[in-house]
């Protein structure tokens, strides 16, 4: 069985795609249906909700909470909420044939309207109250996979686990080549084509398309395998090459006779050696998506300590890390401003062999990550901007800050605490 791309986003949806959704809680169904029916208006998209459980009130607020003037796209036309009886039950029951005639329909209207397609979505729980033809669901959940490859529309049919039963789930999932649990979308190993399906499920037909799958996810699991080894390697590399600039500017730094440009070229050899640290502890992790960036400072800390406290044991190094898992797109970048903010202290808050403490800490708060880097120095100068200076160093942490969507906050009585404060990455 060929399965397409897998989609991990509600971005990532297009016309054609069938999803079900099953959930289990009021907030995954927001989650993700909010997304879901902006992002068609945003597509210039006409846009369909089929209400049953919730009111039509419920799906505008959810709208509303997302920054969405509702109540003018359900003015223009372009929003449409309906009710079973003006859909599903139309003519008080339930044909699977007519029902896919109304979406075709619709889809048409909708094109010659000027829209780029039609987005769907109806509440399935009204299948439960008996009404006539209800139980011809599955096979108009079935048809409906010859209906939209070949049309500008896209469905999710909505399942709430609290009152749907597991026998009709798992039909439900047998149905849809795309699944929406909780708020997470996967490609679904469960689904059978249409024309398998509406055959029959006869016990051989099952057993094959069972094998098929266990074949499909021994190509995956080998091709993961690979991927990983090949990330590893990437990882490895990175490092090593990380390392060779380390070394060059080491090397070109004995060349130099000023004491300035020597003092840069040290700076640049840190940030090099910083980012190199990042990938080295994904190269030895098991897991080579999250690093813990607790141990990552402890190790950065003893070795900046090392580079520029010329007497250590006047400088006392105090570490309170939690053992925090990060993504690359949030270590790399923290790895670089900690370099920053741990160098400055080292360097600048404790000057003519003055005694000091220079403490680091990592935490979380909440759905948030802090990290503050303070010393008990002479404090940061009074007439310097930090959010506005010339300094390099400065300026990266601050571009650095807003590339992880965090802020930076200056505490400067007394010595110097830079608190930086970010989402929880790995939440």
């Amino acid at each position: 069985m060929k399965k397409g791309r897998q989609l991990y986003k509600i971005e990532d949806l297009k016309p054609g795609n069938h999803l079900c959704c099953i959930y289990e809680t009021d907030e995954e169904h927001k989650s993700v249906i909010t997304p879901y029916l902006r992002l068609g208006l945003e597509n210039n998209e006409k846009v369909l909700y089929i209400v049953n459980e919730n009111t039509a009130e419920t799906v505008l607020n959810y709208l509303k909470d997302d920054g969405v003037d509702a109540d003018q796209f359900l003015h223009n036309g372009q929003l449409s909420i309906l009710t079973v009886t003006d859909s599903y039950m139309k003519d008080g029951v339930f044909d699977p044939d007519e029902m896919i005639k109304m979406l075709s329909d619709e889809t048409g209207k909708a094109l010659k309207e000027g829209y780029n397609a039609l987005r769907v979505t109806g509440e399935m729980s009204w299948t439960l109250r008996g009404f006539p033809g209800s139980e011809r669901l599955i096979e108009y959940e079935a048809k409906l996979n010859n209906f939209f490859p070949t049309n500008e529309c896209l469905a999710i049919c909505q399942y709430d686990a609290r009152i749907f039963g597991p026998e009709i789930l798992m039909e439900i999932l047998e149905t849809h080549p795309l699944a929406i649990i909780g708020s997470e979308i996967y490609e679904n190993f469960y689904y059978i084509p249409p024309h398998e399906f509406l055959s029959g499920k006869t016990p051989e037909k099952i057993l094959e398309h069972w094998k098929e799958n266990l074949q499909l996810r021994k190509e995956i699991k080998t091709s993961l395998a690979e991927k990983e080894i090949l990330l590893k390697e990437i990882h490895h590399r990175v490092k090593n090459n990380l390392m060779i600039i380390y070394s060059l500017l080491n090397l070109q730094a004995g060349y130099l006779e000023d004491e300035k440009s020597r003092e840069i070229f040290k700076e640049s050899q840190s940030r090099a050696r910083s980012m190199a640290l990042i990938h080295e502890r994904l190269y030895l992790s098991t897991d080579l998506k999250l690093i813990d960036f607790g141990d990552y400072l402890q190790t950065l800390s003893a070795e900046l300590l090392h580079t520029y406290a010329t007497q250590k044991e006047i400088i006392e190094l105090e570490m309170n890390v939690e053992n925090i898992k990060m993504d690359i797109n949030h270590a790399i970048p923290l790895g670089l401003i900690s370099n920053e903010l741990i160098t400055n202290c080292f360097k600048h808050a404790f000057p003519n062999g003055r005694n000091g403490k220079v403490q680091i800490d990592l935490r979380k708060n909440g759905g948030l990550c802090e990290m503050i880097v303070r010393d008990n120095g002479v404090g940061f100068p009074e007439e310097i901007d930090f959010r506005n200076t010339n300094s390099l160093g400065l300026q990266m942490i601050n571009s650095l800050t807003k590339q992880i969507d965090g802020s930076i906050d200056l505490d400067n009585n007394p010595g110097t605490e830079f608190k930086i404060t970010f989402k929880d990455s790995n939440r």
